[in-house]
């Protein structure tokens, strides 16, 4: 143990590399001591075990930066002489020089507007010296400095130990930042999709305008030689537009104060939906909700519950509840506002009906009790009430009979003594709610003690010169099904009308007397009548084909005076008397017809006469 710590601690003799420091991947071959066994030592580098070649050690370096190398030395008789590593460094890449303008590399070309801090990295592990050089003046600070607008150059110098160089040239240009005017505001909410760009001048340099819409780029518009710049903005959303320089894209120029400009745009219409189920229902009610979304500025809902009014923010459905046993008219009513000042409003009325229809029975105007024993008046009128709009159904039964194709008054009229009308009533309202009842109903018994005697009058003739007043007497009893019926009717006559007498020119010399007739009971005829105080025999009348008795009167004087007295059964009595006067051509004009015609006559038959000589 004590020989191995000495041969440890001066072994630095046994071994030796040709280089351990290289610049390109290359063979380092190993010298050893004579007392070194070649045979009996190990050796590896970076960990694969190396053997050796016609008695000689070498290894190829192929990794940048340093690696090991690592042996056990030993002589003829095994024993160990080093147990050591060594280092190799190979440096074969040049020091790499990064340039940057807030965060974005730069190439061959820095563009300026205004005086830019530029940040310099260089990344070589053995880097031995680093100097910047603007228009050949070395500056005093090598990684972060300001470039003036009015430089042209920058020049970078970096080199490190093993002799490896590095040099950037970047040229400096100098740009005009086009000076720009919108026709919207910063971050406006627009429903105008025409949007200008103008530039004030005619752009010389490369720019470009990068449309993003929603956060995606989708255009990019070329904007050298050009003064102005027209874009139509065809769906909603919010567009963001960057003017950049192509050639170099870290360069973000601001537009009136802002790195970019942005602007909300819709043409999507402002809508707000509210839809039912139904409108009229005796379940619960969802009323379904849906308005756009994006660019909401201000929204609220108010809802009725047949109580109070609820106001709260608009929600996606609203539940109009089903309440047993009530009736509720729900209203509600929403607003939506958007960021573009529009707005819309809607309501919506529902009515979820649980109530039972209303049904009752009622007779004279008095309500009947359910399910008890109702006795009523034989003439009683039964009526049935309902809810509006409630379909009504009827059974009726008497005792255990039921009752077919029959209404319900026609089932009471057919009630005998201690019968028992049973009503069964079910009602169906238009929602489905339904409600039944059931009635018993008795007609009451008719006790008469003496007859029962009505009275009435009528005229007995619709002739209105004989308006006689009728008496007539109705005699009332109960029969056997305890029906009131008329048993017996008693009439009488009150003749109050008198018998009319007519006189009738039929021609100039022809008068005919008229008793109109009257009523069979009344028994109307001629009393007497007189022509120029003469009686005539009253045998002679006829009757015409309506009843009417006339005799016919004709003249042979100028004039006469008529008398005609009737009378009636009942002693009413009617005379008329008037004068006719008659012209004398009456008989002139046939007496000259007769005596033309005798002259005639006696002329023919002279005429005869000669020719028959």
């Amino acid at each position: 143990m004590i020989e191995y710590m000495f041969y440890s601690t001066i072994a630095l003799s046994y071994i030796e590399l040709d280089k351990d420091t290289l610049t390109e991947p290359d063979d380092v071959y190993v010298t050893l001591d004579s007392s070194i066994d070649i045979e009996k030592s190990s050796f590896w580098y970076q960990g694969e075990e190396i053997r050796p070649q016609n008695g000689k050690i070498f290894f190829h370096v192929y990794e940048e930066d340093e690696s090991i190398f690592r042996y056990i030395l030993k002589d003829s008789n095994g024993n160990v002489l080093e147990d050591s590593s060594k280092t190799i460094t190979l440096d074969s890449i040049n020091p790499e020089i990064e340039v940057k303008v807030n965060d974005h590399l730069i190439e061959d070309t820095l563009y300026l507007v205004d005086k830019t801090p530029l940040s310099i990295t260089c990344t070589d592990t053995h880097l031995d010296n680093f100097d910047v050089y603007v228009d050949d003046v070395l500056m005093e600070e090598d990684d972060q400095f300001e470039v003036e607008p009015g430089a042209r150059q920058i020049k970078i110098v970096a080199s490190d130990s093993f002799g490896h160089e590095t040099i950037r040239l970047i040229d400096v240009k100098r740009i005009n930042v086009p000076v720009i005017d919108v026709n919207q505001d910063y971050d406006a909410y627009t429903l105008d999709p025409s949007f200008h760009f103008d530039f004030n001048e005619v752009i010389k340099e490369s720019f470009s305008l990068i449309m993003y819409v929603d956060g995606i780029k989708t255009r990019e518009f070329d904007c050298k030689d050009l003064e102005e710049l027209e874009i139509k903005l065809d769906k909603t959303g919010d567009y963001l537009f960057q003017l950049v320089l192509p050639q170099a894209l870290y360069l973000n120029f601001q537009i009136e104060d802002h790195d970019q400009y942005l602007i909300h745009f819709s043409n999507d219409e402002l809508y707000l939906n509210m839809i039912p189920d139904t409108y009229q229902t005796n379940e619960t009610v969802f009323v379904n909700m849906n308005w756009n979304l994006r660019y909401v500025k201000n929204t609220y809902l108010e809802i009725w519950n047949g109580r109070y009014w609820i106001r709260r923010d608009i929600i996606d459905q609203i539940v109009f509840a089903a309440i047993p046993g009530q009736s509720i008219q729900y209203y509600a009513r929403a607003y939506v506002e958007d960021m573009f000042s529009r707005k819309v409003e809607k309501e919506v009325s529902v009515l979820v009906d649980c109530q039972p229809p209303e049904i009752s029975l009622q007779g004279n105007g008095q309500i009947l009790k359910e399910n008890e024993l109702n006795i009523l008046e034989k003439d009683t009128i039964i009526e049935y009430l309902s809810s509006e709009k409630t379909k009504v159904t009827m059974k009726f039964k008497i005792n255990d009979q039921e009752m077919q194709n029959i209404t319900l008054n026609q089932a009471f009229s057919q009630l005998k003594k201690d019968d028992v009308l049973y009503v069964d009533i079910l009602a169906k309202d238009e929602v489905g709610n339904l409600s039944s009842k059931t009635y018993l109903i008795k007609k009451e018994p008719i006790v008469l003690t003496n007859p029962i005697i009505t009275t009435s009058y009528e005229t007995s003739s619709f002739d209105p010169f004989n308006q006689d007043i009728a008496h007539i007497d109705h005699i009332w009893k109960v029969d056997e099904s305890n029906n009131l019926i008329q048993h017996e009717t008693v009439k009488k006559i009150n003749d109050m009308t008198k018998p009319t007498i007519r006189f009738i020119r039929k021609n100039d010399n022809t008068i005919r007397i008229i008793l109109m007739k009257g009523a069979e009971y009344s028994n109307d005829r001629f009393q007497k009548i007189m022509i120029d105080d003469k009686p005539i025999d009253l045998s002679l009348l006829k009757k015409d084909k309506f009843g009417n008795y006339y005799y016919d009167h004709v003249s042979h004087t100028s004039h006469c005076t008529i008398k005609a007295i009737a009378t009636d059964a009942s002693g009413n009595k009617t005379s008329l008397q008037e004068e006719f006067t008659f012209s004398l051509y009456q008989w002139l004009i046939p007496a000259c017809l007769i005596t033309f015609v005798t002259l005639l006559s006696l002329i023919v038959y002279q005429i005869r006469k000669r020719i028959h000589g």
